[in-house]
């Protein structure tokens, strides 16, 4: 599952969401560096003056060969994610990308800092007060994601999931087992079914 952190190159706290979510399994993007020896986008690439540019300036600015090129790899990366995390404080871009990815339908969290309270973080899916909490999160959303091949009323029990699946994480998937709720009682075929499904999952859940 691909997840994409949007905040702020002042905000501390994103690499510790960064890297916690990469140890829990995830596929995470890290717009600070975006694969190795990419430090990221950076406006003075652009112009060592971009703090000084005019409206005009900025116009063509957006213009350039390298903020082309920084604006595709992060939309790319937004574009292509399951889930977004919003990590708070951050300006105007971060903002815009958890906007997107909210108009989009792709699940949404935000990780909350002290500071004026937002009225329209309603639109978010879930607010969150800690780096676990957000892991939490995208755990649920993971395990939301992964439809069995039965209709077992249990599914939507991330706790029954846990036990019975034996899956705290994407890094966990092949320890899964097929579900122990009545209904696969003495049935061999679903269990088969349950076999085929994880065996497909092995090495994907990413």
């Amino acid at each position: 599952m691909k997840i994409y952190v949007a905040s702020s190159w002042r905000n501390q706290i994103q690499p510790e969401v960064v890297s916690a979510l990469r140890e829990a399994g995830f596929e995470v993007y890290d717009f600070k560096q975006p694969q190795p020896g990419d430090n990221g986008f950076h406006w003075t690439e652009c112009d060592p003056n971009w703090k000084n540019w005019t409206p005009d300036q900025f116009i063509d600015g957006l213009g350039h060969p390298i903020a082309r090129a920084g604006f595709k790899k992060d939309m790319d990366a937004l574009e292509g994610c399951d889930l977004c995390v919003l990590v708070v404080p951050c300006g105007r871009s971060a903002h815009l990308e958890a906007g997107y990815a909210i108009g989009a339908n792709k699940p949404t969290a935000i990780l909350l800092a002290d500071g004026e309270p937002e009225l329209m973080y309603k639109m978010a899916s879930k607010l969150c007060t800690s780096i676990e909490e957000i892991v939490e999160w995208c755990r649920y959303r993971w395990h939301q994601s992964l439809r069995p091949p039965c209709a077992c009323p249990h599914w939507d029990d991330v706790e029954c999931l846990s036990v019975r699946l034996g899956m705290d994480g994407p890094e966990d998937v092949h320890q899964g087992d097929a579900c122990e709720c009545s209904c696969h009682d003495g049935d061999e075929d679903g269990q088969t079914e349950w076999d085929a499904y994880f065996d497909a999952l092995k090495g994907g859940a990413q």
